[in-house]
């Protein structure tokens, strides 16, 4: 049997061993019965700057790319039923990634996009079927033709 540690399981077995015990996929594996807000949202930007940094894209026209970006946060942020501040929120989501873009446009000079979402697992030694796992944001090389995690 396979055991996967993700990042996120650990943090949570050092702030509330009860939370890490209900949420843990080794332990109960319960999940809570709606997506918290702030979740969704994060998701929904994550999904926006994945467009944006989607490799296949990197050397198309920007413009064309940020305008796919803010689709793709607002196709990843449906307005769910009875939330009155879900236009707000979108707006801020777009004024975000605007935001970001903007600051992009001259930090990521001589970047080059190789992977977005990356998934990686990692056995760690000394453990028995046991791995290290999580996700990447992106994985860009630049001009000197080193690697970097974002």
């Amino acid at each position: 049997m396979k055991h996967i540690i993700h990042t996120s399981s650990r943090k949570t077995f050092k702030t509330c061993r009860q939370k890490w015990d209900f949420q843990d996929l080794m332990r109960m594996a319960l999940e809570p019965n709606r997506e918290a807000q702030a979740l969704r949202f994060g998701t929904a930007i994550h999904a926006g700057l994945e467009t944006y940094y989607d490799p296949t894209t990197w050397d198309a026209d920007r413009a064309s790319v940020q305008a796919l970006s803010l689709l793709a946060f607002i196709k990843a942020y449906p307005a769910p039923d009875g939330d009155d501040n879900w236009e707000d929120e979108v707006a801020l989501g777009k004024g975000m990634l605007e935001a970001y873009f903007s600051w992009a446009r001259t930090e990521d000079i001589g970047l080059t996009p190789l992977s977005v979402e990356q998934k990686f697992e990692v056995a760690l030694d000394g453990w028995e079927s046991a791995y290290y796992a999580g996700r990447l944001d992106a994985i860009v090389q630049d001009r000197h033709g080193d690697y970097w995690i974002m």
